[in-house]
């Protein structure tokens, strides 16, 4: 038993590998960097403010587990601290997303660009991290302690419910993608992208930022194949905050056709049931998404559960999702935008 790895010395290990710390930035490097900081992929003050509880915390499915009831339960998250990832540092954050931080989101191609490049970012980050945290797995030691294996197998689902089928070809098609939008982002050029807004008025209640790879658009038709061999198409999609609610903006290369017809079957659903659609489409596809406990409080046992099983599904890809008619959230759609650049 001596032998063995303690729990206290295992863990940071663990956390250390999933959390690593780098700056995105093209021009990153230990002479222009400074310290690398728990970045926010979420717009902190514009969005999460917007939905914290009185003891300044909000809601989120992100790790959680299932109760007594085999329910997945919500978890309290500080405002300040929900949405983070150490993948910038202070000088590129700030000086990077001003524009849609420190300025109202009208819709400009840049707001539109650095939303998506952001929402890229942390999604290459989460799929370093559990690479990293799969790979400190398998090279435990096997005599591990009862109480460790608990921990780790639930840290190995976790990994393993984010590392989806072709994870390593995502990455590798992603950081492309990424490439390409570093150029951009250094010369300030935004084309070669389409994209499509959503804006409506009420209380925003839920936030999100994040990468979907549709493989199904909204009504099971096949968009694209998600194997070793297919080049990968990503949609970066971001709810935020504005002065009168909130928009939710779509994001995507002009020559990928599935994130096209994704956006496509969703805006064919009629304006007044797209608020029920978005929610659902969020729940069910983006685990960075975070949420009001007084929102989440207001809705009937039914819807909760209804989102609850959505946020649990661990791949979304291969099943079409059973949308619920429930209305969900106080939203009024006042534009619909597509738009290409």
């Amino acid at each position: 038993m001596e032998n063995l790895p303690r729990i206290e010395a295992l863990k940071p290990k663990f956390d250390k590998a999933w959390q690593h710390e780098k700056c995105f930035h093209p021009q990153a490097s230990a002479a222009v960097c400074d310290q690398i900081i728990d970045a926010h992929s979420i717009q902190r003050s514009k969005s999460l403010r917007q939905i914290c509880d009185q003891v300044h915390k909000v809601q989120t499915f992100y790790a959680g587990r299932l109760d007594n009831d085999g329910r997945l339960t919500q978890q309290p998250k500080g405002w300040r601290e929900a949405s983070t990832f150490t993948g910038f540092c202070s000088k590129h954050d700030n000086e990077t997303f001003a524009p849609i931080e420190k300025v109202e989101f009208t819709g400009t191609p840049e707001q539109g660009f650095l939303l998506a490049y952001r929402a890229l970012c942390h999604e290459i980050y989460q799929k370093e991290g559990a690479r990293n945290a799969e790979n400190l797995i398998a090279d435990l030691p096997i005599s591990v302690p009862p109480e460790m294996m608990e921990w780790m197998q639930q840290s190995v689902d976790e990994a393993l419910r984010i590392l989806e089928p072709a994870t390593q070809k995502a990455l590798i098609d992603q950081s492309r993608l990424k490439s390409t939008m570093d150029a951009q982002l250094l010369s300030k050029t935004y084309t070669g992208w389409s994209g499509a807004t959503i804006s409506f008025t009420g209380d925003l209640c839920l936030t999100s930022v994040g990468v979907i790879t549709p493989r199904l658009d909204l009504v099971g038709n096949v968009l694209q194949s998600l194997d070793e061999k297919s080049d990968l198409e990503s949609l970066m999609v971001s709810l935020i905050s504005t002065d009168n609610g909130g928009t939710l903006s779509f994001f995507w290369q002009t020559n990928q056709s599935a994130p096209r017809r994704f956006v496509e079957s969703l805006l064919a659903r009629p304006v007044d049931e797209l608020p029920s659609y978005i929610v659902q489409v969020i729940f069910a596809h983006l685990e960075n998404t975070f949420f009001s406990s007084s929102w989440w409080n207001s809705l009937n046992d039914d819807d909760r559960q209804h989102l609850e099983g959505l946020a649990s599904i661990t791949n979304p890809y291969f099943a079409p999702i059973e949308f619920s008619p429930s209305t969900f959230v106080p939203w009024q759609v006042t534009n619909v935008h597509s738009f290409q650049i």
